[in-house]
């Protein structure tokens, strides 16, 4: 038998944003003139989820992985018209 997951165990470890156009543009932007970051969409859809997130996961070690090995572009098929 499957248990059902613990949701409120769950609510404490996950936290969801929405991003749009424009912020991801300007997350682009502020990445680079702060931080000399360069992202592309998908990671600062990333970033700025972050920037929205609780102190706990603002922390520098998350930020650290989301600008280097952990936020991947999506493949370029994905992309192409």
């Amino acid at each position: 038998m499957i248990e059902a997951p613990d949701m409120d165990a769950m609510r404490q470890d996950l936290h969801g944003v929405s991003i749009d156009d424009d912020a991801t543009r300007a997350t682009i932007v502020k990445a680079y003139r702060e931080h000399g970051v360069v992202l592309e969409p998908h990671g600062a859809v990333g970033w700025a989820g972050l920037e929205h997130s609780s102190p706990r996961t603002r922390a520098p070690r998350h930020r650290r992985y989301l600008a280097g090995t952990g936020t991947r572009p999506s493949s370029p098929r994905k992309c192409a018209p």
